[in-house]
């Protein structure tokens, strides 16, 4: 019989391979369809949009093994870029949507240039560092821009049948969103893409001495990270149509710190 199993066709194999990843995706969306009469869907919407933001965070600390304190600043500069975006330049929510992960996506490429080459309290207190000049530039210094501690009031309109005025159309479009991104960690965390981070997190000076250009893989693993926190930011200005600075302070990456470590880092 193994015999056999081994000759099996290509096609068999990958749709077996895949079945997995499938039935967690079908038990994601039955969970959260469940949580609507209970939590009522305006709140299965918000927690969904903070499920994508522990995400990002828990493939930078539960597989690569950097505790960073800064996360709210791509969740934060996301939210900020779509809303920007779509008061000054368009308010179609796709544009505004890919306009807030462009923002984040970049943000995060440029920084990481820098605190990925650190590591330990280094690298979580650099971050933090960073959180800290995003609220106060979004706070005080660009207050002409973001409206400073009033908050900003995004300018979205519907799209067709895409209007995020209608919790249930934003509800499908935000599990959508969801369940691509867990697909996606999915299949990048076993990736040997991802066996090369969780390397870098058990013996980061033995994965170097291999050869391997280290810095690139902990550098695209950060830009990754805030481009999943971007669109989950970009997500929640779509959504709820305000931002504020409360929305980007770095005390508020305790929660998903907490989350990750709850619900099991590394495990997404």
């Amino acid at each position: 019989m193994l015999e056999t199993y081994s000759s099996s066709s290509d096609a068999s194999w990958t749709a077996f391979k895949r079945l997995p990843v499938l039935a967690e995706l079908v038990l994601i969306a039955a969970v959260f369809t469940v949580l609507i009469p209970v939590l009522h869907v305006h709140r299965v919407n918000d927690y969904m949009i903070f499920c994508i933001f522990v995400l990002s965070f828990d493939l930078l600390y539960g597989y690569m093994g950097r505790l960073s304190f800064g996360q709210m600043l791509y969740l934060g500069t996301g939210a900020y870029v779509s809303a920007i975006f779509s008061i000054h330049v368009n308010g179609n929510p796709m544009l505004s949507l890919m306009a807030g992960l462009a923002g984040g996506t970049v943000t995060a490429a440029l920084i990481g240039l820098i605190v990925s080459r650190l590591s330990e309290a280094p690298f979580a207190l650099s971050n933090l560092a960073f959180n800290q000049v995003g609220f106060f530039l979004v706070g005080s210094t660009f207050q002409n821009i973001t409206n400073g501690e009033n908050g900003l009031s995004a300018a979205v309109e519907s799209w067709g049948y895409l209007d995020f005025a209608n919790e249930y159309v934003a509800y499908g479009f935000i599990l959508c969103c969801f369940l691509l991104v867990f697909a996606g960690m999915r299949f990048l965390t076993a990736s040997p893409f991802g066996v090369m981070i969780r390397s870098i997190k058990e013996n980061e000076v033995r994965v170097r001495f291999l050869g391997f250009n280290v810095f690139w893989y902990k550098w695209l693993t950060f830009v990754i990270c805030g481009a999943v926190a971007a669109l989950a930011g970009s997500l929640y200005t779509l959504y709820v149509g305000f931002i504020s600075p409360v929305f980007i302070h770095p005390l508020h990456n305790v929660d998903v710190i907490f989350a990750c470590l709850i619900g099991g880092a590394g495990n997404l």
